[in-house]
């Protein structure tokens, strides 16, 4: 009984750590807008002040601040997905350990069919 206790929180675990790994894939878009909104905006924005202003600084400058903004946000976001998944990986090698459970059980015994097809 507490051999398919086990193997039940495993699978949880598996599951649980590829969602955070399918979030990566959102992650991907998410930077594309994360870059281009705020790129967008400092160009019109930009160029709306050096218009006014009669200089041609403002564009450079704010798409500057917006492409070094945008790095900071991409790598908060990184390191918070990243941090859940060590966290699980973690949990899986401990359970894996104190049981003796090789990856090639798991393979076999703990997912399904429908677990293998996005692989």
């Amino acid at each position: 009984m507490e051999n398919e206790q086990v193997k039940a929180q495993l699978k949880d675990l598996y599951q649980k750590r590829d969602k955070y790994i399918t979030n990566f894939f959102w992650l991907g878009l998410k930077i594309a807008l994360i870059f281009g909104v705020p790129a967008f905006v400092g160009a019109f924005l930009g160029r709306n002040l050096d218009s006014y202003f009669g200089t041609k600084i403002y564009t450079t400058i704010l798409l500057v601040v917006a492409f070094f903004s945008s790095w900071v946000i991409v790598y908060r976001e990184y390191k918070k997905i990243s941090t859940v998944v060590e966290e699980i990986e973690k949990q899986i090698a401990d359970i894996k350990k104190d049981y003796d459970i090789s990856d090639e059980e798991r393979n076999n015994n703990n997912r399904t069919g429908d677990d293998n097809q996005h692989r």
